[in-house]
């Protein structure tokens, strides 16, 4: 045998092999092999954000959020798995919770782009009129830091439509649409 069952190089060769699948888009041999490698270590917090992430992008939410609720407590450290806890919030649109998230990370590392960027969609998703103006500071500030990121114009567009500002919403929406041709 080349490997104990609980060697994290086991579990680290399974994911590998599940993200293999997840590029060849054979789902039902990813999803084998990104649960064996969870299987073979319960504890290997990147193969369970790696299973969260494939299910959340097969809408799998409520098994996402509790992989990648497990991969941050195993490293509640890391960034990437709680901004993965609070995609997986976004999409369930629980925008409350995702704000929390985002707010933590947000007071961790204040000057990175994602993190304001889904700050301000987990804003502006709220009838608070005091979060939906946060939420436009946000986005504007992006907007002006990063005038050529497609991602930062498009949240700016989606802050502008939810504020009724239709017009503006329709000029950024635009540019994002000219440069990506």
């Amino acid at each position: 045998m080349l490997f104990r069952s609980d060697d994290p190089k086991r579990s680290s060769a399974a994911a590998t092999l599940g993200t293999f699948y997840i590029s060849k888009s054979n789902n039902e041999k990813a999803e084998e092999w990104l649960n064996k490698a969870v299987a073979d270590n319960p504890k290997d917090a990147s193969a369970l954000a790696t299973l969260a992430s494939w299910q959340l992008n097969r809408g799998r939410l409520d098994e996402a959020k509790a992989n990648a609720e497990a991969a941050a407590k195993l490293d509640p450290q890391s960034v990437q798995y709680r901004g993965l806890i609070g995609a997986v919030l976004m999409f369930q649109k629980d925008f409350a919770g995702a704000e929390k998230v985002y707010e933590e990370l947000f007071q961790k590392q204040p000057g990175d782009f994602p993190i304001s960027n889904q700050l301000a969609r987990a804003l502006v998703e709220q009838p608070d009129s005091a979060k939906q103006q946060r939420a436009l500071q946000f986005a504007e500030m992006n907007a002006r830091q990063f005038p050529r990121n497609p991602e930062a114009l498009a949240t700016l567009g989606r802050v502008y439509y939810r504020l009724g500002r239709l017009d503006d919403s329709e000029r950024v929406l635009k540019q994002v649409l000219q440069r990506s041709e």
